[in-house]
């Protein structure tokens, strides 16, 4: 059962409990219980021990099914329905096949932006400039979110300048080590501005209908992901979902929650079933408009393969063959030849 590895996760749904619901119905296709009361208690003593021990047991779950949280400490154990729900299905086989292992898909695929090659001394140059003006820029000036997205991507630019320069430096060198710490703090100061933009100015648009904040949220969040700040990131991308339910990023948006429980199901295999969940929402999002398309069904063949389901895995990993050879995503291709390649049986030994 996925264990909590962060209050952030017990946070994000007390700081807003409408997220709950929706996380419910569209990732997991759990309806809300009836009797399930999502208003924040101003009166709820989170420090007490047995409401502590009950958080730890809903944020154990929260991910499997969040929309209980509030209503299931002030009742002292989780609804026995809810835990029914969250342990593994009688019909799965007991024992999963070898590990798929999790590999980050290559950065273009979840990352549109294209960076001009700078120099580092450079790209400091230009954000110090921004910055000077930004201070200076009264705080209902109209001209204000668009410097504020012009600082945000100076700052994924100078993120992406550091780490070209630290993936060019010897592994432990002084050189390497600076630029690592670049990377971090640029990373922080673009999340920063994402956010700061999508929270004063929700509907504001760089040149409708895009570079709009949904923009800036897909972006931080996905900053977030790469700090290793997953409740973060998550907590971003249900954001986008909820609020911008016809953005160009919600499949992208999907794609995160599925990378990122992915990820996690290394470690812990129950967190499969939400990684196949959210596959399964970003495939119903048609390309060529969902540029992630071809690679939510490499993922789900990827899953159905682990779980020993090999036709279903073989089915996917066939869609996602004929949308790279379609779309000329040759990255794809391969990577769907070598998953249908490790579906083989093993050759029996004298063959």
């Amino acid at each position: 059962m996925p264990a909590l590895e962060h209050n952030g996760l017990v946070e994000m749904f007390r700081e807003n409990p409408g997220l709950a619901p929706y996380l419910l119905e569209t990732v997991l296709h759990r309806d809300v219980p009836p009797h399930a009361s999502l208003a924040r208690s101003t009166s709820f003593d989170y420090s007490a021990g047995m409401n502590r021990a009950c958080l730890g047991r809903a944020a154990a779950l929260l991910l499997v099914f969040a929309a209980f949280a509030a209503s299931a400490c002030a009742a002292g154990e989780p609804p026995p329905a809810l835990v029914a729900a969250a342990e593994p299905s009688p019909s799965r086989p007991a024992t999963l096949q070898p590990r798929v292992t999790f590999s980050p898909l290559p950065a273009s695929v979840r990352d549109a932006r294209r960076f001009a090659n700078k120099s580092l001394e450079l790209s400091i140059t230009e954000i110090q400039g921004l910055e000077s003006i930004f201070a200076v820029t009264p705080a209902g000036a109209a001209d204000r979110p668009a410097l504020m997205r012009r600082l945000a991507g100076a700052y994924s630019e100078l993120e992406h300048v550091a780490e070209t320069d630290r993936a060019g430096a010897p592994a432990a060198s002084p050189r390497a080590g600076k630029a690592a710490k670049i990377v971090s703090a640029a990373r922080t100061a673009a999340i920063r501005y994402n956010r700061r933009l999508a929270r004063d100015y929700p509907q504001w648009c760089a040149a409708p209908p895009m570079g709009c904040t949904d923009e800036s949220l897909y972006y931080a969040a996905l900053d977030h992901e790469r700090a290793r700040q997953l409740d973060d990131a998550r907590s971003l991308y249900l954001e986008l979902i909820q609020h911008w339910p016809q953005s160009r990023f919600v499949p992208l948006a999907f794609m995160g929650f599925g990378e990122t429980f992915f990820d996690q199901a290394q470690q812990d295999s129950q967190w499969l079933e939400l990684a196949k969940n959210s596959y399964g929402k970003v495939v119903q999002h048609p390309p060529p408009e969902n540029p992630v398309y071809g690679y939510g069904e490499y993922r789900l063949g990827q899953i159905h393969g682990w779980q020993g389901e090999g036709a279903l895995a073989r089915a996917h990993l066939q869609k996602a063959a004929t949308h790279a050879q379609a779309s000329g995503d040759a990255a794809l291709g391969a990577l769907v030849a070598e998953t249908l390649r490790a579906l083989e049986p093993p050759a029996k030994a004298g063959n």
